[in-house]
């Protein structure tokens, strides 16, 4: 993962958001763990009308 171009850093963490690995820039950062696991919970909790959704495995950003 870390040869990906421009890459700043990578998280993977598990469904309740606890960082399982990391790297770069990223490498131990909680906080930003954090704040993208409260936006993926938050995303989840949305409605939308007449729209299919397929559980998230996987997120780039």
């Amino acid at each position: 993962m870390e040869r990906i171009p421009d890459q700043m850093g990578y998280l993977i963490m598990t469904m309740d958001g606890a960082v399982i690995s990391s790297g770069g820039d990223l490498e131990n950062n909680e906080k930003i763990a954090d704040i993208i696991s409260k936006t993926i919970s938050t995303s989840k909790s949305l409605y939308v009308p007449d729209e299919q959704f397929q559980n998230m495995s996987s997120m780039s950003i």
